[in-house]
This record gives structure tokens, C-alpha cells and sequence, in this order.
């Protein structure tokens, strides 16, 4: 849904200079700037959720991960999508996003669950 938003908003006036690059930079900014902190928090929130989690343990983890994970965010989607905008037609988008998501889910299930994790797989190790 927030692709087909970019695409119908920041786009060119038949009669105007707008290069690809140009648009393609206020797709990744508005990306970045709007879209991913209010994803980033609602994901968090959910998981935490899902996990059984209370509210200050929900806090909690949007506290600890928030930041990382947005920070991260910004290092790896921006090349991606000017990849994807200046390489990709509209229709070809989706597909390029789709497989630059998967190490993406990785990071983030690695992200999330690594603090639940450290405990457990070291005394697993020991026995």
C-alpha cells in the first residue's frame, strides 16, 4: 500500500524535468523519514504482544530494539530501493522487494529474538 502511495505522489508532471534519480531520492526519504519508524514500532509492538509480553515488558523492548533496528534500517534498505527505483520498472518493483525482504525478516527475527536466546543456547551448549 505505501509503494502505490510513493508511486501516485511523488511522481512527475507530464511537462516537467524529473529525473529518475531525483524521484527516486524522495521515495527512499519520505521511506525512511515516515514509514519506517511507525512500522518499526507497530512490528515491535506486536511481536511483543504475541510473545505474551505486559506493557512495560513491550516498552521495554521498544526501548532496547528500536533504535538498532531503525538504525539498520537505514543502512540496508536505502541502496535497495535506489536499486529498485532506478532499475526496476513499477511493475517489476515488487518482485526486487520481495527478495531483498528475506535476509531482511532474517535480520529482524535474529534482532528480536537474540535476547532470549543468549541464556538458553549457552547452557544448551554446556551439557
Amino acid at each position: 500500500m505505501w509503494f502505490y502511495v510513493l508511486i501516485k505522489k511523488i511522481s512527475c508532471k507530464p511537462c516537467t524535468e524529473c529525473s529518475k534519480i531525483t524521484r527516486a531520492l524522495k521515495k527512499i526519504l519520505a521511506t525512511e523519514l515516515i514509514f519506517v519508524p511507525m512500522v518499526t514500532l507497530t512490528g515491535l509492538t506486536v511481536m511483543s504482544t504475541m510473545s505474551g509480553k505486559c506493557w512495560s515488558g513491550i516498552v521495554q523492548d521498544v526501548d532496547e530494539k528500536f533504535a538498532d533496528i531503525v538504525w539498520f534500517n537505514w543502512i540496508y534498505w536505502p541502496p535497495m530501493h535506489v536499486f529498485k527505483y532506478i532499475f526496476f520498472i513499477p511493475r517489476h518493483q515488487g518482485f526486487f522487494f520481495k527478495m531483498a525482504y528475506l535476509p531482511w525478516a532474517i535480520y529482524l527475527s535474529w534482532k528480536y529474538h537474540l535476547d532470549e536466546c543468549k541464556g538458553c543456547c549457552c547452557q544448551e551448549c554446556k551439557d
